[in-house]
Parts: C-alpha cells; structure tokens; sequence
C-alpha cells in the first residue's frame, strides 16, 4: 500500500511528519530520511495491528423534509 506523508522542517530544523491516513501518528526525526523511515515503520506498525471489516447498510436513510427544509429539527 502506499501513504501520504507531509514533511515540515521545524524552524530548528528537524523534521515534522504528518500522515493524513492515520492523524492519531506524527513523527519527528532530525533529517528528512529519518523522518521517512521513522514514518515507515509507524504505518506498518499500525497496519500490522488492523483488521479492514466491510459492513453492508441494508437500506438507505430516510429523507426527512422539513417545513424549513431544513435537514434537522430543533
């Protein structure tokens, strides 16, 4: 599989790591392939303790109009 991953440099130079799949996860590292590879090893991390589940939904929502049409009601 393949992440994205967000490199900032800190004003003091290291390395912040965001990563958009997993926002719980950031890394910090002193140069960029450090960050990387620390990034690496977190995703895998995490992947490694994950199961994927699909549910099936047998129906749609419901559709409620209101006189206000909006879609909630006070």
């Amino acid at each position: 599989m393949k992440y994205t991953v967000i490199l900032m440099e800190k004003a003091d130079g290291s390395i912040h790591v965001s990563i958009p799949a997993l926002p719980h996860y950031t890394v910090e590292a002193n140069h960029r392939n450090e960050a990387i590879h620390v990034a690496r090893e977190v995703i895998a991390e995490v992947v490694s303790r994950s199961e994927i589940v699909y549910i099936g939904v047998p129906q749609q929502p419901k559709a409620i109009s209101t006189s206000d049409d909006v879609p909630w009601d006070w």
